[in-house]
């Protein structure tokens, strides 16, 4: 083979090593992003309730 050959060979084997760890580091990025929304939901909900326990707690306080 050509010198030339060789090289455009190893450059598309770089090419297609970046796509696949592309592909990859995509899948991962929408896995977490997934996983995130999840844990932003659910400490949302755990505020509101210690908001809704703290405001039960000071009504009871008050009226006492």
């Amino acid at each position: 083979m050509p010198a030339n050959t060789v090289s455009v060979c190893s450059w598309a084997e770089i090419i297609d090593d970046i796509i696949d760890h592309t592909d990859v580091t995509n899948t991962r990025l929408i896995r977490e992003t997934r996983h995130i929304k999840i844990l932003d939901r659910k400490s949302g909900a755990c505020c509101k309730f210690l908001l809704i326990c703290l405001v039960h707690i000071l009504f009871v306080l008050y009226t006492v």
